[in-house]
């Protein structure tokens, strides 16, 4: 019999003496397949053919020593090994994969490879190289990230799984992931041949179709934005590419951009940045701008696209280019193009409009930008004009309780929104709060702009003029007599703050007789005519003359009508410069004056009381006699009434009557007359006055200085010591060296004052003498001597009056 080990086949054995058979089978025996060959006659002399068949094990692969072992009765067992080497089979099976791919994707397989035996040897799964751009990974999950680099060889990428410590096992198969990216040259359909290998087992190979679609991409060099890389907004920009393709191109080959993006309908050129420009067509959307030709590797197409990003951008534009072709995956290009956008000035208003150099001034600055503003939001304003005191304020709305302080930077006041406020599309409003600097004339130079992130810089036109104050004072203010003549006028002149611009002095032409001429210096000669600047005005252009807070000293020289008096026929000087209020100043009163000479009195100045008078002078006038001429004289000083004439006569003359406290000679008869005039007055002095009569005689006239006439009139009195007789006591005889008493009246003409006595010493005996307003000696007072006469002061006693003693 011939035994086989049953674990080293599969089963079953037979055997046969010739190739052909008949096969016999070989029964189990225990752990052994023996075939039982007694039917044949074994000799040493003729060997005997013998055919054993029988299928391997299938678990085992490899070099597989089989054990035959030979016996018969009554012969010792001879065991002879049949070499046998097993060869493995593989197959892999396609879990998951892509149908569709674009160029540059990476592919994820999902395969599972399963063996008729355990493989533990050189284990492994190749791709040819050609199919692949760059590297194989392989994993155990479908996460990318932990996979494994597989090797590169030069034909094929190898992925050993030995290397790995993995192996096939008979009985589980093992399923791998592997990641790749298809060639970049590979356009359309690409079949993945996929092999499994491993040490005594036949390669197995698996065959895995996607289709990959090209894709349009511009060059490895950026593309240029050839003007403007930063445009304002609503300026067309032109980016220039090369346009590369991962395979030929076929049909409809398209660069598109959305349609919300862009601000108007774009436009492609093939031929250059200045010309060749087609506009593209609405498509959906987008805007679709056909190319209009294949890109045929390795050659590239150059390209050049207008485009006006929308006007509402600000800073980044972000719109992004779609490059399509067919059987060409869709690739996005964003150009980097940033758009500056704009503010424009709705409108600025301030409160108060003219403000004065130290008040509050509101500021309002409407706003409308191109785009909203993020970031960076400013309103600056120069501080050259503004006092920094108090500095800059502003607010989103008009509250200056809420408002922020503006920053003091470089000379300028920085208001930062700090987010509160925002440039849009639609207007917005910002105030700004600020007092001018306190020596502020004019128009400030305020420097205002708005700036923000992506934001051209607007000034902002902050038209405020600050009205100084000015003043004119005159060195003098008096009335003007000397008409006809040239009359000097100086002025001085002072401001809040320095003008430059504007100054001059104006006034009315009707006034003069002549020119107006003048300077700076009170030297007449060097003085500057005043011209006409139309048939009413005249104007002092003030050239090289600026005026500030120190004063400056103007000199006019003109020459008034000789008509002209009176308030009304005051010129009146209007003094102005660029910033500050106007201010006027009226000239002198040209006044008419009268001139008295010639002055008489009869019968002479010094007369006894209850003497009539006449007063006679000449008058003359420095122009015309006025209209409404008037003499008068305070009736106190006349007893009765006064008359007028102009020759001492009372034939004739007029009766001034009496009009309040005064006598009145209206002497309007005189009008227009040029000569002087003698004028008398006949009149009875005030007999109660004695000593100067003071008889002022007054000639006025409206717009004429009045004029005051006083013909020292000296009055008389007259004293009757003896108004009653005298009486003696004890009478009228005496013997000698006896006392008397004498008793006597004394009438005046008028009120007295300093009254005395005095009596020669000599006829007095013992110089003794007294006097009283009684008979009572005890009421008497003495009467000192002085020189010769005994002096008796009675100014103590009762004043004598005409009516009384």
């Amino acid at each position: 019999s011939v035994s086989l080990p049953v674990l080293s086949t599969a089963g079953a054995a037979q055997w046969a003496t010739g190739a052909s058979g008949p096969w016999v089978n070989c029964p189990l025996d225990g752990a052994e397949l023996v075939c039982n060959i007694s039917s044949l006659t074994l000799t040493p002399t003729t060997a005997t053919l013998l055919y054993l068949t029988f299928t391997p094990s299938p678990v085992l692969v490899g070099f597989l020593p089989v054990p035959a072992t030979f016996s018969a009765l009554m012969f010792d067992d001879n065991i002879d090994v049949i070499p046998v080497t097993i060869t493995g089979l593989l197959n892999v099976g396609l879990l998951a994969s892509p149908l569709l791919v674009t160029t540059g994707d990476m592919v994820t397989l999902a395969v599972t490879i399963s063996s008729t035996a355990d493989a533990s040897s050189n284990v492994a799964v190749e791709i040819p190289a050609s199919q692949l751009d760059g590297i194989l990974m392989m994993g155990l999950s479908s996460d990318s990230t932990m996979a494994f680099t597989c090797t590169s060889l030069p034909t094929v990428a190898q992925c050993n799984l030995t290397g790995m410590e993995l192996g096939l096992s008979k009985i589980e198969p093992i399923d791998l992931w592997l990641f790749l990216v298809p060639s970049l040259s590979t356009t359309g359909y690409l079949t993945l041949t996929m092999t499994a290998r491993a040490d005594h087992f036949l390669p197995k190979t698996a065959n895995v179709t996607v289709f990959v679609k090209g894709m349009i991409l511009p060059s490895a060099t950026v593309p240029v934005v050839v003007a403007p890389s930063w445009p304002i907004a609503g300026q067309p920009v032109i980016i220039s590419m090369n346009l590369v393709s991962t395979g030929p191109t076929a049909a409809q080959e398209v660069v598109r951009l959305l349609q919300s993006e862009v601000s108007g309908v774009p436009s492609l050129s093939l031929v250059s940045n200045t010309s060749g420009f087609s506009s593209c067509v609405s498509c959906g959307e987008s805007y679709c701008c056909s190319l209009g030709t294949h890109i045929v590797p390795p050659a590239n197409l150059q390209v050049w696209l207008q485009v006006v990003p929308l006007t509402t951008t600000v800073g980044s534009w972000g719109g992004t280019l779609t490059f399509s072709a067919l059987n060409f995956t869709d690739s996005n290009y964003t150009p980097t193009i940033y758009v500056m956008a704009q503010n424009s000035i709705v409108n600025v208003t301030s409160s108060p409009t003219s403000p004065g150099p130290n008040d509050l001034v509101t500021v309002a600055i409407a706003l409308q930008a191109t785009g909203k503003s993020s970031s960076e939001e400013a309103i600056v304003v120069s501080a050259e004009d503004i006092n920094g005191g108090l500095g800059v304020r502003w607010n989103s709305v008009n509250n200056l309780v809420t408002s922020d302080d503006c920053a003091p930077i470089s000379g300028a006041f920085v208001c930062r929104f700090h987010g509160l406020a925002h440039f849009s599309t639609v207007p917005m409003v910002v105030y700004i709060w600020f007092t001018p600097r306190s020596d502020a004339v004019g128009w400030l130079n305020l420097g205002s702009y708005a700036i923000g992130d992506f934001f051209l810089k607007v000034n902002i036109p902050l038209n405020i003029t600050v009205i100084g104050t000015l003043t004119v004072t005159p060195s003098s203010f008096g009335p003007l007599l000397n008409l006809g003549s040239s009359i000097p006028l100086h002025l001085q002149v002072s401001t809040s703050g320095q003008t430059y611009l504007g100054e001059k002095v104006f006034t009315e032409r009707a006034f003069f007789a002549g020119g107006l001429s003048w300077s700076t210096s009170p030297v007449s000669s060097l003085a500057q005519p005043c011209p006409a600047v139309d048939a009413t005005h005249m104007a002092c252009r003030l050239t090289g003359v600026h005026f500030n807070s120190s004063g400056t000293a103007l000199f006019f020289w003109f020459t008034l009508l000789s008509t002209a008096l009176g308030p009304l026929s005051a010129p009146q000087f209007i003094v102005a410069a660029t910033g500050v209020e106007s201010a006027m100043v009226t000239a002198p009163t040209p006044f008419g004056q009268f001139f008295a000479s010639d002055l008489t009195v009869l019968p002479s100045q010094s007369i006894l009381a209850n003497t009539a008078v006449w007063v006679g002078f000449k008058v003359s006038v420095n122009t015309t006699w006025p209209a409404r001429t008037q003499l008068s004289v305070f009736r106190h000083k006349v007893s009765g009434r006064m008359l007028w004439a102009v020759r001492p006569s009372v034939a004739g003359a007029v009766n001034c009557p009496p009009q309040g406290k005064y006598l009145r000679c209206d002497l309007s008869v005189l009008s227009g007359m040029t000569a002087s005039v003698p004028l008398y007055l006949y009149f009875l002095p005030d007999p109660f006055v004695v000593g100067k009569l003071h008889f002022f005689i007054n000639i006025s006239a409206e717009n004429y200085i009045t004029t005051q006439i006083d013909p020292q009139i000296v009055l008389v009195g007259t004293l009757n010591p003896w108004f009653t007789e005298p009486q003696f006591f004890p009478s009228a005889t005496l013997p000698a060296n006896a006392p008397a008493q004498v008793v006597f009246s004394v009438r005046a003409s008028s009120p007295t004052y300093g009254e005395w006595l005095t009596v020669n010493a000599s006829q007095v005996q013992g110089q003794s003498l007294q006097w009283g307003n009684s008979a009572d000696p005890a009421q008497a007072t003495s009467c000192p001597q002085q020189g010769p006469f005994l002096f008796c002061d009675v100014r103590a006693g009762v004043e004598y009056i005409p009516t009384s003693s």
